[in-house]
C-alpha cells in the first residue's frame, strides 16, 4: 500500500467530504486551479494534478463521486470519527481502504472507479470486518472493462437459474452455444471475460474427470465471490447511471 494513505488522510477525507464535492464538478479539467483542501485531501499520495492523466481524473472524479453519496454523512459526528480511528488503526483495514483509494485510479474503467466509490463508503458506514472475499472484489475491480461488467452481468442473469436454483454443476460456451449466442454477444468475447473472472475466483470451475469439464477454455460455476460481486454491482446502481 502506498505509505502517504494514513489514519489522517482517510477520516480528513471523511470528514471535509462536502468541502470535496464541491470541487468535483471541475475535476477533470487538467488546468483549473484547485484548493489546498483538494489537494491535499484529493492526492494523499503526493501524486500532482498534472501527474494524472485525463483518465485518471475521471476516474477518481468517478470514485469521489459515488463515496460521496455512499457515504452517511448525517452519521459522521465525533464518535464516528473515533471509531474510525480505531478501525484504521488495524494495520490490515487501513491497508485495506489506502489500497481502494489507489485502486480507483489505476482501474481499467471509470464504471470500476465508480463502483470502488460506493464500496468504500459502504465500508466505512459500518466499520465491518474485511473478509478474504472483500479482497477478491477489489483485485476483480481492479482488472475488469466495461465489457467486462456488462459480459458479467449477462451471464449472472441468463445462467443463476441453471447453475443454483437447478444446482447444474457447471457450464461452458461450446456445450451451450445456442444460449449464449441469444444474448448478442460474440461467444469468445464471453469465454474472455470468463477467464477473466476465474483468474480472481470470481466464478470458479468444475473438477475434472470422466464425464466433466474441469477447468476447460470458457467453462465456469458460480460460488459466494460471485454472489457477493453481483449484489455489490446491483446496489451500487453504477450501471444504471452509465446507461442512463
Amino acid at each position: 500500500m502506498n505509505e502517504e494513505v494514513n489514519i489522517q488522510v482517510v477520516t480528513n477525507l471523511v470528514n471535509n467530504i462536502d468541502q470535496i464535492k464541491e470541487e468535483i464538478e471541475n475535476f477533470s479539467n487538467p488546468v483549473r486551479e484547485y484548493s489546498a483542501l483538494a489537494e491535499n485531501l484529493i492526492y494523499p499520495y503526493k501524486l500532482t494534478i498534472s501527474a494524472l492523466t485525463i483518465a485518471n481524473r475521471i476516474r477518481f472524479k468517478r470514485f469521489l463521486k459515488e463515496f460521496s453519496k455512499s457515504l452517511e454523512k448525517d452519521k459522521i459526528n465525533d464518535i464516528y470519527i473515533s471509531k474510525l480511528e480505531n478501525f484504521l488503526k488495524k494495520e490490515k483495514n487501513l491497508e485495506f481502504v489506502g489500497e481502494i483509494i489507489n485502486s480507483s485510479v489505476k482501474s481499467k474503467t471509470s464504471k470500476a472507479s465508480a463502483i470502488m466509490g460506493y464500496y468504500a463508503g459502504d465500508l466505512l458506514n459500518e466499520l465491518r470486518e474485511i473478509h478474504y472475499k472483500d479482497l477478491i472484489i477489489l483485485d476483480a475491480l481492479t482488472l475488469l472493462n466495461n465489457n467486462d461488467f456488462d459480459n458479467f452481468l449477462i451471464i449472472y442473469e441468463k445462467f443463476y437459474d441453471k447453475l443454483v436454483t437447478r444446482n447444474i454443476s457447471s457450464i461452458r460456451v461450446h456445450d451451450s452455444k445456442k444460449e449464449f449466442e441469444s444474448l448478442n454477444v460474440a461467444c469468445f468475447e464471453l469465454e474472455n471475460t470468463i477467464e477473466k473472472l476465474k483468474s480472481v475466483l470470481i466464478f470458479g470451475y468444475d473438477v475434472g474427470g470422466l464425464g466433466n469439464v474441469g477447468n476447460a477454455w470458457g467453462s465456469f460455476k458460480f460460488n459466494e465471490n460471485t454472489h457477493y460481486f453481483f449484489e455489490i454491482i446491483k446496489k451500487s446502481k453504477i450501471m444504471e447511471i452509465f446507461e442512463s
